[in-house]
């Protein structure tokens, strides 16, 4: 497949918006960035949650997945807002124990999410 000088000038121009967006809003903990980063990187895959370096959480988990609920509406993802706290409220499953508990997952500064905190 050829790719014509245009077609790479565009492709570059994307990439280089999509990286200064990345480094724009490594550090933005709003709810709305964290959720969607949150959903992007996790939640929409099924894929588990990281838990912050140095977070205590006992006892100390498994994998930590996100918890959905399947409506006849789509995938809901049981988010809710941190505020005034940082970072956004999720229910997430310990594939140890399989206990479901409600998480704060926060921003880690290069644009991905880790959960911070076990709620309940």
């Amino acid at each position: 497949m050829c790719i014509s000088p245009k077609q790479m000038d565009d492709l570059d121009e994307r990439a280089r918006a999509v990286e200064d967006y990345a480094r724009a809003n490594a550090g933005n903990n709003s709810a709305q960035h964290v959720a969607d980063r949150y959903v992007a990187l996790h939640a929409q895959h099924g894929w588990p949650v990281p838990v912050r370096a140095g977070v205590q959480i006992e006892p100390p988990p498994g994998r930590l997945f996100p918890k959905t609920v399947r409506g006849k509406h789509g995938v809901n993802y049981q988010i809710r807002s941190a505020f005034p706290a940082g970072g956004i409220y999720v229910r997430l499953e310990d594939e140890r124990t399989g206990e479901v508990a409600e998480y704060q997952v926060e921003i880690n500064g290069l644009n991905a999410v880790e959960v911070t905190v076990k709620l309940r």
